[in-house]
């Protein structure tokens, strides 16, 4: 599987070369290259809003479904240092009921970037660091991913990728329960017209151990984002965010999994992008990995 990620991965980087040669927004051109005027440039975006999820855990012939509501909150901070590309952000969520039981009662992420513009595209590195308990425990969990990362653009289409590696225990952090192990994504963004743009993605992890430290598993990941921009009296980029995000976690040769399904709404302000399209997030720093590890400590 992990040659299937290299592959894929290697075709999106390969692909982008012979052209011309990061959940928050890092749009590629123009809004990805900072404004020439000043250097270094900064840019990014901040966004908040709620967010309502369905968990369902099975483990046949038995199931166990929850509804939960919450807010979240994220930020992006980027910059040019005379082409090279840093950056910084983040991504929080908190469930308000005080018992989640079936999901993380709270997440938050902490990421970095730092790679090279190769105009049209972005070639680059990314870590996070995560804490993400479940009610359950008495002491959160933590854990963090590491990997490459790329975006290109074509058109009005950006398409993206990363592929990493995570170490996200529950239980202690003992590496006996949890994510361990390689993952990839990638997805497109479409800026249909300059008020609106849309954002799909699909992913897949694989961990041993993933429920125990004699069973492996995976997880799969998808979801769609939609940006409308307002536009106010108040000279604000202001846009109307929603998304809907699916995460799936299964134990290997089991009849054991937990899905969730997680709609969000919520209101984003970039700063030095125009458009839609600046307010949506490819190379955001990955959650799934750290949801997957609160999903094993539930099967």
């Amino acid at each position: 599987m992990m040659y299937r990620f290299g592959a894929v991965f290697a075709a999106l980087v390969v692909g982008a070369l012979p052209a011309s040669a990061a959940d928050l927004y890092v749009p590629v051109s123009p809004a990805m290259m900072p404004p020439a005027a000043e250097s270094p440039a900064y840019w990014g975006a901040v966004e908040l809003g709620g967010l309502g999820r369905i968990v369902t855990s099975v483990d046949a012939p038995d199931s166990e479904e929850g509804m939960y509501g919450g807010a979240y909150g994220a930020f992006s901070l980027w910059s040019d240092l005379g082409g090279a590309l840093v950056g910084i952000d983040g991504y929080g969520e908190w469930l308000l009921l005080d018992d989640a039981e079936l999901t993380n009662s709270y997440l938050g992420v902490l990421g970095a970037h730092l790679g090279a513009v190769l105009d049209p595209g972005y070639v680059g590195l990314f870590g996070a660091v995560a804490t993400y308990p479940d009610a359950q425990d008495e002491g959160p969990y933590y854990g963090y991913a590491v990997g490459l990362e790329a975006a290109v653009e074509i058109d009005t289409t950006t398409v993206f990728g990363k592929l990493g590696y995570s170490s996200a225990p529950n239980r202690g952090g003992i590496d006996d329960e949890g994510f361990f192990g390689f993952f990839g994504e990638a997805g497109a963004m479409f800026s249909l017209t300059p008020e609106f743009a849309v954002q799909v993605h699909a992913g897949y992890g694989f961990s041993s151990p993933f429920e125990t430290d004699d069973e492996d598993g995976y997880f799969v990941n998808w979801g769609v984002k939609s940006a409308y921009n307002l536009g106010t009296s108040l000279d604000l980029n202001l846009n109307l965010v929603a998304s809907y995000e699916g995460l799936l976690g299964h134990t290997v040769g089991e009849e054991e999994y937990v899905i969730d399904h997680t709609f969000k709404l919520g209101l984003s302000i970039p700063f030095g992008g125009d458009g839609a399209a600046s307010a949506l997030n490819p190379l955001a720093s990955p959650t799934a990995p750290f949801r997957a590890s609160v999903m094993a400590d539930v099967m």
